[in-house]
């Protein structure tokens, strides 16, 4: 079971699960795609560039026009299939070219426009937009009047161009008024072709622009990826499991089959996949039926602890609700590998008191995330060590006081970082990331995914382990 949830994670299209609701997202309407860190922005992105994914989601979520659509990456969060590096990017920046200037440039370059390829260094596509602010305009009505089919224009990582949030959040508000002007632009027929923008980005960066667009420019259609963010809701889990079981029942050889025979109605597409019956995506009630097939109902075997269904993504989730694919699929492997290492009899394939491994596991993947897409969170968490929740913000202003918060450059680029560096300030974003949550009467505490890697005791919760820091750091 956990070689089935882990084994091939890198799998694009095996692992291409399209829950209903990401199908908003993925529509060439929507501009502008938001999503924590992890929830999937880089993983959609690149799966829209690759014309076998893309046409998977085409017939998946039945939008038959994706498939005839050309998608040329802007930027990419990884940069090897970008248009322009992060290093490019920076020293135009700081060279005076304005944003706009920059990001027009680089759209009318991926796009393949004429008018662009006379201009062989990216200084001088800039200036030649800067100087003639008719060349988008131009390009989008000739895409319009030949109907070529529509072009779509991703852009992934703008987190990872500069660790000053007021500088990405200019990137951002420059790629919107590019969207716009492309709204605007002539469009002829009402079936034409189109040229479109597909921006992925954490929604905090998106918070951060406020209501600071043209009043004449229309809103971007905006979409989130959330993996179970409405925590009242009782099937916000359906998304993640859903992705789980399809991961079981599509692992090769006997396993596979084994897991498909549990339950009736699983469909073998043309790309060899196995797709679950609706049920399994979308009934809470037979993924719960499922799931006791696999694993014992009740944490530590008692019914007053709770279900496991619902326990394990509630210990995993942040302190908005949202929870990490990864750090779940890593929680339930690392259940069912300490079942079948010291339960190797037991009748399901992971045991009541495999909970607390499942937490430390799954609180190890998140932080990992974190540590390259967030830094300056674990920077503000990690003084903490030691404390037990929840806090009086005194408490966490005093162990602020003896370090810097400032985010810091990483080996995967310089990701944002926070706009304060301490106090209520910085705690009200740690607040909007989920990293935190403020109690009725005052008190910070912290979700147990992000409490137990950086150290802090809770009364009558899963221990804290030194282990988890110390793997996560060896990883």
């Amino acid at each position: 079971m956990s070689e089935a949830l882990t084994g091939t994670a890198d799998s694009q299209q095996a692992h291409l699960y399209t829950a209903a609701g990401f199908r908003a997202a993925l529509v060439a309407e929507t501009s502008v795609v938001t999503g924590a860190m992890g929830a999937g922005k880089t993983f959609w992105s690149t799966a829209l560039a690759d014309t076998a994914s893309r046409h998977l989601i085409a017939r998946s979520y039945r939008l038959p026009r994706l498939t005839r659509t050309r998608v040329v990456a802007g930027h990419t969060a990884g940069g090897e299939r970008s248009g322009i590096q992060p290093a490019t990017v920076a020293g135009l920046i700081s060279a005076g070219v304005r944003p706009l200037h920059l990001w027009t440039a680089v759209l009318l370059t991926a796009v393949g426009a004429p008018e662009a390829a006379g201009y062989p260094t990216w200084a001088e596509r800039c200036n030649w937009v800067a100087a003639d602010p008719g060349a988008l305009q131009r390009f989008a009505t000739s895409c319009a009047e030949q109907d070529q089919g529509d072009v779509l224009v991703l852009f992934d990582g703008l987190e990872m161009l500069h660790t000053d949030r007021a500088a990405v959040e200019g990137h951002l508000r420059a790629l919107l008024e590019l969207d716009g002007a492309l709204a605007d632009a002539p469009a002829g027929r009402q079936h034409c072709s189109r040229v479109r923008l597909k921006v992925f980005v954490q929604p905090d960066v998106l918070a951060g622009l406020g209501t600071s667009r043209e009043p004449s420019r229309r809103a971007p259609r905006t979409a989130e990826l959330s993996w179970g963010r409405d925590r009242y809701a009782p099937d916000r889990w359906v998304a993640l499991y859903g992705l789980a079981f399809e991961l079981l029942g599509n692992h090769p050889g006997a396993s596979g089959s084994a897991f498909r025979a549990l339950h009736p109605g699983w469909e073998l597409d043309q790309d060899g996949k196995f797709t679950a019956p609706s049920a399994l995506r979308s009934d809470p009630g037979a993924q719960r039926t499922l799931f006791d097939q696999l694993a014992d109902p009740h944490v530590d075997g008692s019914p007053r602890r709770g279900n496991l269904y619902d326990w394990l993504p509630g210990r995993l989730q942040d302190a908005v609700g949202r929870v990490s694919p990864r750090s779940f699929l890593a929680a339930l492997a690392a259940a069912a590998e300490q079942t079948a290492n010291t339960l190797p009899g037991h009748e399901r394939a992971i045991h009541h008191t495999a909970g607390r491994a499942a937490v430390i596991a799954g609180a190890r993947v998140r932080a990992d995330e974190l540590a390259r897409t967030a830094p300056w969170i674990h920077d503000a968490l990690a003084p903490l060590e030691g404390l037990q929740v929840p806090l009086v913000p005194d408490a966490v202003f005093d162990r602020w006081r003896q370090t810097t918060l400032l985010g810091k450059p990483s080996a995967h680029g310089a990701p944002v970082g926070p706009r304060n560096a301490g106090g209520d300030a910085l705690l009200d974003e740690l607040v909007a990331a989920g990293a935190m949550y403020r109690r009725a009467n005052g008190q910070i505490d912290l979700p147990d995914v992000l409490r137990l890697f950086h150290g802090l005791g809770r009364r009558g919760g899963v221990a804290v382990r030194t282990a988890v820091r110390e793997a996560a750091a060896a990883h």
